[in-house]
């Protein structure tokens, strides 16, 4: 009877370790063997045999991964874990889902209560990644425009400064070039003409001493402009100065009703 009983505690005991829980294991610190310790130390297996202590939860495979920036996975860790909150799937895969986010890449973690279940890691990406990374995409977007629009309006501020400074310096030249022409047409008025004492050489219809010379009106470098009289009637006639030619044009007898308007405006012709 008594060995009877022993036989069925064996059994017991046997069957109880044939079910213990098998997962891949990986250990960063055990890829490259330090010593001859290191190498024959079981953490460094890449399967490991999952204890079940009581009061600790039933065992479970877990996968600590990560993903770099060509997508590809890197897996940090596997192993053993005790399954104390039952949150572990009962699946021959290992599903990923994003645990937190560090600065240089996400990282992952899964756990599953089948044998050798996190040799197989299937990655889901949760939502909040992709809304991460499409605010990310949002945020670039919004820095370009941003510059492209502050880039166009610093170019057109520009071009608007030149056109300003361009037309400033427009008006300032205008205006001098009218200051020196009024300060010319003031200076020449007062000029005394010359009453025909000079000799010039005849290549109009009229000749200067054909006319009585009364007053002179305008004097340039080109020519004189002024009232005579000719035949008993007034007239204002204009003699060229320039070498060679002693024209005399004969103007309009209503030029003489606007004396003022003669002036200025024949200087301008002279």
């Amino acid at each position: 009877m008594r060995q009877s009983l022993l036989w069925w505690v064996y059994i017991f005991l046997f069957s109880t370790e044939g079910m213990a829980l098998v997962c891949d294991s990986y250990d960063p610190k055990c890829q490259i063997p330090t010593s001859a310790t290191a190498s024959r130390n079981s953490t460094c297996s890449s399967i490991q045999e999952c204890d079940h202590t009581p009061g600790s939860g039933t065992p479970a495979c877990y996968a600590l991964f990560g993903q770099n920036k060509e997508g590809e996975l890197n897996v940090m860790m596997k192993g053993c874990i005790a399954n104390i909150g039952h949150d572990c799937a009962p699946s021959s895969v290992c599903n990923g889902q994003q645990k937190k986010l560090r600065k240089l890449q996400p990282l992952y973690y899964c756990c599953c209560t089948e044998d050798r279940c996190n040799h197989d890691v299937v990655m889901f990406i949760s939502e909040k990644t992709n809304k991460n990374s499409t605010m990310e995409d949002i945020n670039e977007s919004i820095r370009n425009l941003t510059l492209l629009v502050w880039a166009n309006l610093i170019t057109m501020m520009s071009i608007l400064v030149l056109i300003a400074i361009a037309m400033m310096v427009w008006k300032l030249i205008s205006y001098k070039r009218r200051r020196e022409t009024s300060t010319n047409v003031k200076r020449l008025s007062h000029v005394v003409c010359d009453k025909g004492t000079q000799q010039y050489h005849n290549t109009s219809n009229w000749k200067k001493k054909d006319f009585q010379l009364i007053t002179c009106l305008v004097r340039s470098t080109y020519g004189e402009i002024w009232q005579a009289r000719l035949h008993g009637s007034n007239r204002v006639i204009r003699i060229r100065l320039s070498a060679g030619s002693d024209d005399v044009y004969v103007y309009d007898k209503q030029v003489m009703v606007k004396n003022t308007n003669v002036i200025y405006n024949t200087a301008r012709v002279v």
